[in-house]
């Protein structure tokens, strides 16, 4: 279980998603590409140990071409799955939305406390923890250069200030040695 990729992260990313999707306005973007894109980015494989977004893909791919999805949506949903970690570029609209949005949902106080919560209550190590959150402050500093809109960017801006004046956010990032 990885309560950094819980359910609500999920549906918030949708959520992110849709909202972004309905303010580019883009006549080219699949809805129906984008939610399953969202609600199945960073689902586990069986078997697997640790997350990643390649055999996360493949493994969507399996499982849409055994209920008959068009090869086409597949391509898309694949695409936009397999290259939303950082350091990826996707290469559709849907693959670029759901990159923003995910890394928007890094800004959420409320999955921040629920990880720190989840810390505290012994159901998460600590020392991951800390790599975590360390390694979430330092994307912090280069996220917003990474994102592929303007309102992805505008978002992004409102949520980290929102963040660092947020005395709670403070409170947790410290107890992981980390400022923020």
């Amino acid at each position: 279980y990885d309560v950094a990729h819980d359910l609500a992260h999920h549906l918030e990313v949708l959520r992110n998603a849709l909202q972004l999707a309905h303010e580019l306005n883009d006549e080219e973007l699949d809805f129906d590409v984008l939610r399953i894109a969202a609600l199945w980015h960073d689902i586990p494989v069986p078997g697997s140990v640790e997350k990643n977004s390649e055999r996360t893909a493949e493994y969507l791919e399996h499982k849409m071409r055994e209920i008959g999805f068009h090869k086409d949506f597949i391509k898309k949903a694949y695409d936009a799955v397999s290259r939303h970690s950082f350091g990826q570029q996707p290469t559709t609209i849907e693959g670029k939305v759901l990159y923003d949005a995910d890394k928007l949902e890094l800004l959420n106080l409320q999955r921040l406390s629920r990880y720190h919560r989840a810390v505290e209550q012994g159901k998460a190590p600590r020392q991951k923890a800390e790599a975590d959150f360390r390694r979430v402050a330092d994307n912090f500093k280069t996220l917003r250069g990474t994102l592929h809109f303007e309102a992805s960017k505008r978002r992004f801006d409102l949520a980290y200030e929102k963040l660092r004046q947020a005395s709670t956010a403070k409170a947790i990032f410290k107890s992981y040695g980390v400022d923020l």
